[in-house]
């Protein structure tokens, strides 16, 4: 065998052995699935600030030409929520019946107009909901969970407003295992899940308190989202697997100008001020437009199957139409308010937590 062979051969076999050694193996993939326990008690803590200022304030009384109002104005708030969920009946999976008890549920905001001296318009609305305890089971039927409450019943309407959002994130959740860098899209209307957590119960106001800034607040400015996030929806919403450190994922979610459009009327209506009723207002309609964009951070332990944690930054708007029929005319007034929103959850075990 010649010099030359002998290479062309030993050439060939080092080929196929780089060959053999590069052959890629199966991209390794994650499980997100909820792993819920009977017995476990958590401890969810939402909190929500507000910094908001007014981009413009339009007023418009019959057929007169509309006038813009010329006010700065900035609103400020934080909104806590905390409970404590303890699983009763888990089965495949799914927490079958759970019981939550509200800890603390409140807002508090402060108006400032920014003029020389004009004081600040502070108030401090708390959802008369501390204490209760709530129990949530699950109805196969219509796929969501029914609730009732658990001792005292103050008011049987707050229930539709305090839905169960459990386990925490769900929503967030890809659809199956996925791999690194792998992205999947989100249902806008389940940012609700994540930026309301808990739902929005009714605030109580207390005697002097502001009405027009309370009425404004229950209605999802600097308040809740809960009652926001609905109608008309537009925009886009992605998740996508960054990073895995030991058994904690670390899913980024983007929300690119996500926008909802509401109809207010009813809202509108029944919260009219006694002073409005009295000059003779007939009907109140109106719509509001919510945008929102932003980047949000979720915490993921795939071992336990339960989230950690998710916090939520970006910027948030409000556009809100009312239209008044009455006092011999109509009378509409279009507001615009916009600025910065900051959001996290926690998910930490209860005290009487089985270890």
């Amino acid at each position: 065998m010649t010099q030359c062979i002998r290479f062309l051969i030993l050439g060939g076999l080092l080929f196929v052995g780089s060959q053999h050694g590069s052959a890629q193996e199966p991209e390794k993939v994650y499980d997100f699935s909820p792993k819920p326990v009977a017995g476990e008690a958590w401890h969810r803590d939402f909190q929500a600030k507000h910094l908001l200022g007014l981009d413009s304030l339009v007023r418009q009384e019959g057929g007169q030409p509309p006038q813009r109002v010329q006010i700065r104005t900035r609103l400020t708030s934080d909104n806590r929520f905390r409970f404590v969920d303890r699983f009763v009946e888990v089965d495949a999976g799914r927490v079958q019946v759970f019981k939550r008890e509200i800890l603390e549920c409140q807002v508090q905001a402060n108006q400032d107009h920014l003029e020389e001296g004009a004081p600040p318009n502070e108030v401090t609305l708390r959802g008369g909901i501390e204490a209760l305890r709530l129990v949530y089971t699950w109805v196969e039927s219509e796929q969501g969970y029914g609730r009732y409450y658990e001792g005292p019943e103050p008011r049987e309407s707050w229930l539709s407003s305090l839905p169960a959002d459990l386990p925490s994130c769900l929503g967030l959740l890809p659809p199956g295992p996925v791999a690194l860098n792998q992205t999947w899209s989100i249902d806008p209307l389940l940012l609700r899940g994540v930026l309301a957590p808990g739902g929005a119960p009714q605030y109580q106001t207390r005697k002097g308190t502001d009405r027009v800034l309370s009425r404004t607040l229950q209605m999802g400015v600097a308040g809740s989202l809960y009652h926001a996030i609905r109608g008309r929806v537009s925009g886009k919403v992605t998740a996508r697997l960054e990073a895995v450190r030991g058994d904690v994922a670390q899913v980024e979610v983007t929300v690119e100008d996500v926008r909802y459009l509401a109809d207010i009327s009813d809202f509108s209506s029944q919260n009219r001020l006694k002073r409005e009723e009295e000059v003779g207002i007939d009907k109140t309609s109106g719509k509001q437009l919510v945008e929102l964009t932003g980047t949000g951070t979720l915490f993921w332990d795939l071992s336990a199957g339960r989230m950690s944690s998710f916090r939520f930054g970006g910027r948030e708007g409000f556009r809100t139409e009312i239209q008044v029929t009455g006092m011999g005319g109509t009378y509409r007034e279009t507001v615009q308010l916009s600025g910065r929103l900051e959001t996290s959850i926690s998910n930490t075990p209860a005290k009487d937590s089985p270890k």
